[in-house]
């Protein structure tokens, strides 16, 4: 099994059982995005000059022929997140450049169905966008954690975006109550809400990570909320 040594590994994930990728800073100049299998063969090495392209390549994605890769862009382009298709051989199909107002950091990107689904943060905000195959942007969503007021209805939830479980704390003035749906307009859970002040714990088993709606109906009372589901 070979051994290499690299600076700073930035993230590692498993393509399949053959292929890992590592992503990373190797100088105080550049970074690289490398496939290599489990005995420590280099399949493939991409290597990023900070001057010129951007910083380190934060996460990525499998595509149907290549990969998608999502990192911070340099000082120099004034942009601060980038995502871009790249193929098996290395070679960039499509890149997208994201502005502060779009994207200030990124943590994560991942590919369901046909779509990709990149998350991250604007100031202190999360974010959650779609991309199609062709790095279109086909929805965008910023979420708010602070607690809001919709009509008699105050809504609190804790932490979000949440990697594990969120507590959702609703005030109402009539009984009522919480259902949740995932981005295609399927419920995946519900709770009753009772006069007053209620408190629940989330915890998602065997679903995707990714942008979860929250609906609370009362008798006289409709509101929505955002949940960003991080695994």
């Amino acid at each position: 099994m070979g051994v290499y040594c690299y600076e700073i590994p930035q993230g590692f994930s498993a393509v399949n059982d053959a292929e890992n990728i590592l992503a990373g800073v190797y100088t105080e100049l550049g970074s690289y995005f490398c496939i290599f299998s489990p005995t420590g063969e280099i399949i493939l090495r991409k290597n990023f000059n900070i001057e010129v392209d951007s910083l380190v390549p934060a996460c990525s994605a499998p595509a149907d022929d290549g990969f998608v890769l999502a990192g911070i862009a340099n000082q120099v382009s004034h942009t601060s997140v980038w995502i871009s298709k790249m193929n098996n051989s290395g070679e960039f199909i499509w890149e997208r450049k994201y502005l502060d107002s779009d994207f200030s950091l990124i943590f994560d990107i991942e590919r369901v169905d046909s779509e990709y689904i990149a998350t991250g943060c604007i100031s202190t905000n999360p974010v959650i966008m779609l991309l199609t195959e062709d790095g279109d942007t086909s929805a965008s969503f910023v979420f708010e954690s602070k607690a809001n007021r919709i009509d008699n209805i105050t809504v609190n939830i804790e932490p979000n975006p949440f990697n594990s479980f969120c507590q959702i704390k609703v005030d109402v003035a009539e009984t009522g109550i919480i259902e949740i749906f995932n981005i295609r307009g399927e419920k995946v859970e519900q709770f009753p809400l009772r006069k007053g002040n209620n408190s629940f714990i989330w915890s998602p088993e065997n679903i995707s990570s990714g942008i979860y709606k929250g609906k609370i109906t009362t008798v006289s009372s409709q509101g929505y909320f955002n949940l960003l589901y991080l695994k």
